[in-house]
């Protein structure tokens, strides 16, 4: 667990399946875009929103869509622009 922008990131990839290849923070929307890159050269875009939490005394990080696959980063970086991420 550690802080990105503001608030706790909680999201970790334990078994080495997929690394972060994009990630990049609209401080106007205050939202977390990220693509996941898999080993098998798939693509996993997902926005992420802050959230509170009674536990926690700053916010976390969210996602706000399903986990979908993409054939390529491109792709994924069009799926993220309808959540207002840039291309």
């Amino acid at each position: 667990m550690i802080q990105k922008y503001n608030a706790i990131w909680v999201d970790f990839n334990d078994d080495n399946a997929a690394e972060i290849v994009s990630e990049i923070y609209s401080p106007k929307l205050d939202k977390l875009f990220i693509v996941y890159e898999r080993k098998d050269g798939r693509y996993m875009p997902f926005s992420y929103v802050k959230k509170t939490s009674h536990q926690w005394s700053m916010p976390f990080w969210s996602n706000e869509n399903t986990k979908v696959l993409m054939a390529s980063f491109e792709e994924a970086k069009d799926y993220l622009a309808d959540f207002g991420g840039t291309k």
